[in-house]
């Protein structure tokens, strides 16, 4: 099963509602100590963004020097992530490259749910995500 699929199931469960206040604030806060944050509920128009379109809330953060490798980016992201998880369901899928770290997620309360991405970039991802090539190429 692809992501779309798994968001697709999980709109099925819940009835639409408007009424989703508390959801972006709760977010910001668990968000906050990641990065900073550059843009929030809007969209970068120099990148396409069709694959986020279901999408409710878009982030996107500058990742700040306080990382010592690639993979302590990537596991603190998925543990701010999973910290915005429902009782009934949560579930991501990561995606990265040389210029970001892209986490897609889906969180399920018995009323809701709440879909979006978070996007990590800068200058200091990229110089970790560049050592964690290194190293990759290293190990084989």
């Amino acid at each position: 099963m692809n992501f779309e699929e798994i968001i697709a199931v999980t709109a099925s469960w819940i009835e639409p509602t408007m009424d989703i206040q508390g959801y972006g604030c709760d977010l910001y806060d668990s968000l906050y100590p990641l990065g900073e944050i550059v843009d929030k509920n809007t969209r970068n128009e120099e990148r396409e963004y069709e694959e986020y379109t279901r999408s409710m809330i878009n982030y996107q953060l500058t990742l700040k020097g306080v990382f010592s490798s690639f993979q302590d980016v990537h596991r603190m992201s998925l543990a701010l992530v999973q910290e915005c998880y429902y009782r009934e369901f949560g579930a991501h899928f990561c995606t990265h490259n040389e210029t970001s770290l892209t986490i897609r997620f889906v969180t399920v309360s018995s009323w809701c749910y709440l879909t979006g991405t978070i996007e990590i970039i800068g200058p200091h991802y990229e110089a970790l995500y560049k050592e964690y090539l290194e190293f990759i190429s290293r190990s084989r």
